[in-house]
């Protein structure tokens, strides 16, 4: 980690213009290790031109800021830093590859090797523990407050707090440098995992419409007007796929959210699992992940269902 940030500091000090990014469809680890690194390079650098790429979508936590309007001229002979991004294709904002030169900073198992600098620590619970743990070596002093919030949103979210296999003694180091910050953890947990009434009778629309396969998978496949009736974003539907979760018959759970590209209706999905790696299933899907927590996007509904057929087989050889 020392040596990353050495090196970190060294390439960040030689661009005047430095562009972050994170990945498609983002998640409170993404946007929160996007927005600590603007704004951590934004306090180091204050004469240095930071700016944090994609398209800015709803998601459930704290209030991130609007991605920053960026021209093409931007991109060429800058510093591309790419956040919880796994693959080159699910960057958010395809002009990365303008960029001067690319560090990418991941805690995602490696199957696509781009980026000219890579930190990336599979074993690591979160990208935002990796970052707290190196602005802890390049800061000593306890961090502002809107970095701290928004590494610990990320840490808090990936882990289910602190409840996945990947949380390690790494994690609470990490967590123990954040709240040294004027934070408050019972904040940050409400705006992540409190919801509204509205959002507790979706929860409990999604469990009504469970359905189960005799394998030991339980899915959900949510359809536009569903999310019409309950006025929900496509983009937060998919993050209620805890509703599936803690039920110990249910091997793999899955949420398909049905979305519009061009004309057509597509699946976004979300898998998790209680042992079973599904994120190999979901590399041949338009997507990927972690082991036991992957995504996949823009399914027919006929891959949707081939999709569930994998899995499927999959537990049953696991069983055997």
């Amino acid at each position: 980690m020392n040596k990353f940030a050495e090196q970190f500091l060294s390439i960040v000090k030689d661009y005047e213009t430095i562009i972050v990014f994170r990945h498609i469809n983002p998640d409170n680890d993404a946007l929160g290790s996007q927005w600590a690194t603007v704004s951590f390079l934004r306090l180091l650098f204050p004469k240095k031109i930071v700016l944090g790429a994609g398209l800015h979508q709803i998601v459930k936590g704290v209030d991130y800021p609007a991605s920053d309007e960026i021209a093409d001229y931007q991109f060429k002979g800058s510093l591309g830093i790419i956040c919880d991004t796994a693959n080159h294709e699910r960057v958010d904002d395809q002009r990365f590859n303008q960029c001067d030169y690319v560090i990418r900073i991941d805690h995602h198992p490696i199957h696509d090797l781009f980026g000219d600098l890579l930190l990336v620590n599979e074993q690591a619970s979160s990208t935002c523990e990796i970052l707290a743990l190196m602005f802890r070596y390049i800061y000593i002093d306890p961090l502002p407050k809107q970095i701290a919030t928004y590494l610990t949103a990320g840490i808090l979210s990936d882990t289910i707090m602190f409840s996945i296999p990947s949380v390690s003694s790494k994690t609470f180091l990490a967590a123990s440098y954040l709240t040294q910050s004027d934070i408050r953890l019972s904040d940050i947990h409400a705006e992540l995992y409190h919801y509204s009434e509205d959002e507790f009778i979706f929860i409990n629309a999604l469990r009504s419409k469970i359905q189960r396969s005799s394998c030991g998978m339980a899915y959900v496949i949510v359809n536009r007007s569903m999310l019409e009736e309950h006025n929900m974003h496509p983009n937060k539907a998919k993050e209620y796929i805890f509703a599936l979760s803690q039920v110990k018959e249910f091997k793999v759970w899955a949420i398909f959210i049905e979305i519009d590209v061009e004309g057509k209706s597509l699946y976004n999905g979300s898998l998790r699992s209680q042992s079973i790696v599904v994120n190999d299933i979901a590399n041949r899907y338009n997507g990927g992940g972690h082991p036991l927590a992957a995504a996949v996007k823009h399914l027919s509904y006929f891959q949707v269902n081939e999709l569930i057929e994998e899995c499927c087989i999959k537990i049953a050889n696991e069983e055997k």
